[in-house]
């Protein structure tokens, strides 16, 4: 799998989303693990459109905000966005 953004592309290790509706709040959400060392520039990135590319489909997401990005170990990265 792979993110693909306007500037750079990301192997993608983990794709989630999901629709959080805590508190009558309906929430997207999207979680990823990607294999990168450039967490500033990967942050920047993914809060404008993005793609995620897999083997039969491709997801394109727009509008959504980094609402946490942390480092895994071993050149991963957790990130969560959310709309």
């Amino acid at each position: 799998m792979e993110i693909k953004t306007f500037e750079a592309r990301y192997e993608l290790i983990e794709f989630c989303h999901y629709i959080d509706n805590t508190n009558d709040n309906q929430i997207s959400v999207v979680e990823l693990l990607v294999h990168t060392n450039d967490m500033d520039f990967l942050e920047e990135e993914l809060s404008t459109i993005f793609a995620i590319e897999t083997d039969k489909q491709t997801y394109v997401f727009s509008g959504y905000e980094v609402s946490e990005c942390y480092e895994e170990g071993n050149g991963l990265i957790r990130v969560v966005c959310i709309r």
